[in-house]
């Protein structure tokens, strides 16, 4: 993932792949949290649900966790970053 830091405490992530990776991450980081019981937001729709729709994976929260784990590490492991999300996951507004 391509970072930059401004010298202030903030950071530009860099490319359309590397914004993805980073809306993948902010989901993987408020599924784990909803499995330990916390919500994000009591009015926004939970990660979870999200995962599902955008991922087509299906289970509990937790094996739900497991399997984002999984191919989030499968699309890092490529030698070009990661070029197979699926092309319905992108960061898009509902």
């Amino acid at each position: 993932m391509a970072i930059t830091s401004d010298g202030h405490g903030g950071f530009t992530i860099d490319g359309p792949d590397d914004m993805k990776l980073f809306r993948v991450l902010v989901l993987r980081t408020g599924l784990a949290l909803e499995v330990k019981g916390i919500r994000l937001s009591r009015r926004a729709r939970s990660c979870y649900a999200t995962v599902k729709e955008e991922f087509g994976i299906k289970g509990n929260k937790k094996r739900v966790l497991e399997q984002l784990d999984d191919l989030i590490e499968q699309c890092r492991a490529e030698p070009y970053g990661p070029t197979s999300w699926p092309e319905t996951f992108s960061p898009t507004r509902r």
